[in-house]
């Protein structure tokens, strides 16, 4: 099977044991986004919703994580407003979860891979996309978006160092198999 045709297969999705894990996952996805952690005075908020994206594309690849983040992103705007709902953000929800699937599905869970694919989430989705969002939004703050970069640079190792324990905590308890 080609690369492309792998990384937007759905097949996954027909199992109802499948369909069940996801649909628990994207709850995870909602209440997590509930919980966040302030760090430096709530200069960066650590927060833990991108875990059940992580699992999704882990387990079952980009399509069915891209699936989970946007639908869990929209059922939490929806119950948990935290303003105004603007569909770019959704979108970022559901690049991330590709992101995750397209480099951990059916891979081995390294350090490498996961600086990686946090990094290029940090790019396109950080730094990209949801300045184009505030743009769009708010016309010009080119202060809001400075911030956003800090923080999310800030961010970043504390996601990486996160994501590759639980992987390995799961992946060691046989929780992914």
């Amino acid at each position: 099977m080609s690369i492309i045709k792998e990384w937007f297969n759905i097949k996954e999705l027909k199992n109802v044991r499948n369909l069940v894990i996801c649909a628990i996952m994207i709850a995870l996805n909602v209440v997590l986004s509930l919980f966040e952690i302030p760090l430096f005075g709530n200069t960066i908020m650590i927060g833990f919703q991108f875990l059940a994206l992580v699992v999704v594309g882990y387990l079952y690849g980009p399509m069915p994580a891209v699936i989970v983040g946007g639908i869990g992103d929209i059922i939490g705007a929806v119950m948990f407003p935290k303003g105004l709902f603007f569909i770019g953000f959704t979108l970022n929800a559901m690049v991330e979860g590709f992101i995750y699937g397209v480099f951990f599905h059916k891979k081995q869970i390294s350090l490498k891979r996961i600086v990686v694919a946090f990094f290029i989430q940090l790019i396109l989705v950080s730094f990209i996309m949801t300045p184009t969002w505030i743009y769009i939004l708010y016309s010009k703050n080119l202060l809001l978006t400075k911030a956003i970069y800090i923080t999310k640079i800030g961010k970043y190792p504390i996601d990486v160092l996160i994501t590759y324990l639980f992987l390995k905590i799961l992946n060691k308890s046989g929780v992914l198999k």
